[in-house]
């Protein structure tokens, strides 16, 4: 199961450089003007003359076109993230697992779902380039582990409960509008 993540990088970048409501103000004769915008914090800027501002116009175009370092920290972002909500037992949204069941209690020794001997959770890699940021298992357990089935097991009569795992939550939004800015402004 993979989860796969698809910016629209325009909405995206627009929203973490500034409001809309900004817009730039020029002060003093063209070689010496003075520009400044009222962005959030972490893309405010003053630059004295155009020149310099130009330079800055260009390093941002670099890095809004070379997206593949931002995806690839969006990717380990998302990994990271579902591993700590496997490792205490909540959805994206916060909610509780289902418990395990006592036979699977006595079968594994733990009651600790989607953790056994931690394979499943070494198993969730990342992937990503210029136009996606994606996370996942490869393990065939995977997609019954995260959705639930009632055809598991050997007789293939065993009900695995859904335990979502896979998304963001309202926090991992956060972190990547931030890690977003970050990106934009060359931090």
């Amino acid at each position: 199961m993979r989860l796969r993540l698809f910016p629209l990088l325009a909405v995206l970048l627009l929203a973490a450089c500034a409001p809309a409501s900004a817009s730039p103000a020029l002060d003093g004769p063209p070689s010496e003007q003075t520009v400044s915008a009222d962005p959030p914090d972490a893309m405010r800027a003053t630059f004295t003359g155009l020149e310099a501002f130009g330079g800055f116009l260009d390093a941002t175009e670099r890095r809004v076109r070379d997206t593949a370092p931002l995806m690839r920290r969006v990717a380990e972002l998302g990994r990271s993230s579902t591993v700590h909500r496997i490792k205490r037992g909540v959805t994206p949204e916060g909610e509780r697992f289902a418990e395990n069941a006592d036979s699977t209690i006595a079968a594994k020794g733990s009651s600790k779902p989607l953790v056994d001997r931690a394979d499943y959770l070494g198993s969730i890699t990342t992937d990503s380039g210029p136009e996606h940021a994606a996370w996942g298992s490869n393990s065939p357990q995977a997609g019954a582990l995260n959705d639930g089935t009632d055809r598991a097991g050997r007789g293939r009569s065993t009900t695995i409960p859904a335990r979502k795992h896979y998304g963001l939550s309202d926090e991992d939004s956060s972190d990547i509008d931030a890690l977003a800015a970050d990106h934009v402004s060359g931090r």
